[in-house]
Formats: structure tokens, sequence, C-alpha cells
């Protein structure tokens, strides 16, 4: 079985590949343990394209036979709502108890305001 890093970079390049207005995606640290696989992997999507909504999470459901086997959860936030998010992780301000992590996709970077 492939590794919840291995799973979330999985779904970050199908996220980059069905919306072009993805600038970047991170992952997302929660805080709690992964529990049987059922701890969701969560995404931060960074879009160009979208609606600026706050940070609003919209989970899946495992997808075994598309070879994903942990639910995940995609926050979709605009490039503004991303800066604003930024300055309140700089001012120590959690947002509902989430660290924002690695880069996934294309390559790993170290988010620096982390």
């Amino acid at each position: 079985m492939k590794s919840r890093l291995q799973m979330a970079k999985l779904i970050a390049r199908q996220q980059y590949e069905m919306d072009e207005g993805v600038e970047a995606i991170y992952l997302v640290k929660t805080g709690a343990t992964p529990r049987n696989g059922k701890e969701p992997i969560v995404l931060l999507q960074v879009n160009r394209e979208g609606v600026a909504a706050g940070v609003l999470p919209l989970g899946f459901s495992a997808e075994p036979d598309n070879g994903i086997p942990f639910p995940y959860v995609i926050v979709d936030i605009t490039p503004e709502e991303f800066g604003s998010l930024q300055e309140a992780l700089a001012n120590h301000q959690p947002v509902k108890g989430w660290r924002v992590g690695w880069e996934v996709g294309q390559k790993l970077n170290p988010l620096a305001t982390t």
C-alpha cells in the first residue's frame, strides 16, 4: 500500500490535471493521528480561478478502485486568501487547528511560514 504522502501527491497531480487555475497544493497537518486509514488526507489548493469563500473543506471518500485507499479533503482558496492565511500563520493564529506543510504535486518544497 502506498503511503499517505504518496497518495497526497497522486491526488495533487490529478487536481493539477483537472483544473488549470491551480497554482499550488499544500499538505495540511491537522494534528490528528491517522487511525486505520480513517483520518483524511487534507490538501490546501491555491486556485486563481476559485471564488473567495474562506476555508471550506470539501470531503471525499476513499476510492480504492481508483488507487486511493484514504479519504481526503480539498480546501480550495484564492491566492489572496492564501496570502491572508500566510499572515495568520506568521502571527501564530491557528486556522481550524491546521498547519500548512509541504507543497505536493510536481515537487516537495517546505513552506517558509510553517
